[in-house]
């Protein structure tokens, strides 16, 4: 079974190196506009779950990690840091 990273993170994809794993890194392409009124945690969930879709490979069984990084202060999305 193929193991995707859905993220163009190198510290990610480090991670996942130094645990002797091979994987496939392929960031999903996404829009990342927040919805009106969406909650940070409901944000990234969001974007984490359709990033993976988007790298998901048709008719073909694989392990998908999909991650999104953001950063909150006092409960408001500030910034989507970037690799």
């Amino acid at each position: 079974m193929r193991l995707i990273l859905c993220s163009a993170s190198p510290y990610r994809a480090e991670l996942l190196r130094r645990l002797g794993l091979p994987f496939e890194q392929i960031p999903g392409r996404i829009d990342e506009t927040p919805r009106r009124g969406e909650e940070p945690a409901a944000y990234v969930k969001r974007l984490a779950i359709a990033k993976a879709r988007a790298a998901r490979p048709i008719n073909e069984p694989a392990l998908i990690i999909g991650s999104l990084g953001s950063c909150c202060c006092n409960g408001s999305r500030a910034m989507t840091p970037r690799p």
